[in-house]
């Protein structure tokens, strides 16, 4: 017979000192009863330990919609272009707020100075979401795979963690003045030194040419090396040859149909199967925008969805390429002058996801290979663009010319 769950509302530490072997420090906790804990899907999340970890600063950390929030700077939550240091967050930031919208940093103060703080380890997801909303990152699985069952038991002093999405951790300063010094002592109580970073495709060439000769110098002994990306295109080949590649791709959107059926199901909401495909059409691959979609327009348990409540101006710029795309492949290049104005206008006004851009458009349908070429050099480019929008709309221009050209061609 299943146990029923309860619901508690309550703190990391009061959890730690009264269910966890509360004498580890720095070391994963196990649980001595079943806890679980909603991550960014919606989903109860299997807490398999804890981690106290001393020595540290807490700060309270203020937000527009006056969520106040205390913990250390080196936390890690989520915003609308990915997971940042709570340290790194700058005004202009957006924050999500689970099964909301969104939040923006006010300010900070020092709440306690060398204080403890906790840290989940859970088994299968990087995020998990408090009550106040926030969504939180956690490294705890890449400290798991060194943990105790792995091969790590003092991560204290034998595990480095780094966010190389950071302007502080990118660059060849931190490589030579952080990374090397921590290699160049022997791993204490362990076999050996990992090295974890974090969108590790984020990090300069500098950056990665001196951390070329750091991995060559001390993987022969002790050290061990942890990438995580979005876009392993970005890393050198050089840094890719002395890895071994594990490709996580994006979940079939047969998948992500079904998933959504459970959850309205689950609900008991009426739908027609032709609403949540308009979702998924417009917000795929990201699934935490679709369900968020799917809830804000279920009404009275009825779903009820049209396009113009989920279209992105993401998927407007998507759909305008494809119909340049389109006219130029009909001869009919005198039609596009209207739509790229409309692009202009679009990007000029606003900044825009365009990694979502870049990834529907290269792995989308209908997309002609001489395009995809421009489209795979300009998104590996585009992190080091001055003015971004200008890069995106540079490769527009590339895309027309080059299927102008082509076309010519063609037809002789």
């Amino acid at each position: 017979m299943m146990k029923k769950l309860i619901k508690v509302k309550t703190t990391f530490k009061h959890l730690f000192e009264n269910y966890f072997d509360n004498t580890k420090i720095n070391k994963v906790a196990k649980s001595n009863i079943k806890m679980y804990i909603k991550n960014s899907n919606g989903q109860l999340e299997e807490v398999i330990g804890m981690i106290k970890k001393d020595n540290h600063n807490i700060f309270t950390y203020t937000f527009s919609n006056g969520i106040k929030f205390n913990c250390s700077d080196k936390h890690i939550i989520k915003t609308e272009f990915g997971f940042k240091l709570i340290n790194d967050l700058n005004k202009m930031d957006d924050i999500l707020i689970y099964n909301s919208s969104t939040t923006k940093l006010i300010n900070s103060k020092l709440y306690k100075s060398k204080s403890n703080v906790y840290d989940l380890a859970l088994n299968n997801t990087h995020e998990y979401v408090t009550p106040n909303g926030l969504i939180h990152h956690n490294t705890t699985l890449a400290r798991v795979l060194c943990s105790k069952t792995g091969v790590l038991f003092n991560k204290n002093d034998n595990m480095l963690c780094v966010n190389g999405s950071s302007r502080k951790t990118r660059g060849i300063g931190f490589v030579d003045d952080v990374i090397e010094p921590f290699l160049k002592h022997p791993p204490g109580g362990d076999k050996y030194k990992v090295v974890f970073i974090d969108e590790a495709d984020k990090l300069t060439g500098d950056g990665y040419d001196s951390l070329r000769g750091i991995i060559e110098k001390y993987q022969v002994a002790y050290g061990r090396f942890i990438f995580t990306c979005n876009y392993l295109s970005r890393i050198p080949d050089p840094v890719q040859s002395r890895f071994i590649p594990y490709v996580f791709t994006q979940i079939p959107k047969e998948f992500v149909l079904k998933y959504c059926k459970m959850i309205l199901d689950s609900e008991k909401i009426d739908y027609k199967d032709a609403d949540i495909k308009v979702a998924i059409a417009n917000l795929y691959p990201d699934v935490r925008k679709i369900v968020n979609a799917l809830q804000r327009a279920s009404w009275g348990g009825k779903l009820k969805l049209s396009e113009k409540d989920v279209i992105t101006t993401e998927r407007k710029v998507v759909t305008f390429i494809r119909q340049i795309i389109s006219f130029i492949e009909k001869g009919q290049s005198n039609k596009i002058g209207s739509i790229v104005n409309s692009i202009v206008d679009v990007v000029s006004a606003r900044d825009l996801e365009y990694r979502n851009v870049y990834t529907e458009l290269f792995f989308g349908d209908h997309i002609p290979a001489p395009a995809k070429i421009i489209i795979n050099k300009y998104s590996n480019g585009h992190q080091n663009a001055l003015v971004p929008h200008m890069h995106f709309l540079a490769m527009i221009f590339d895309i027309i010319k080059s299927l102008q050209a082509f076309r010519k061609a063609s037809i002789g």
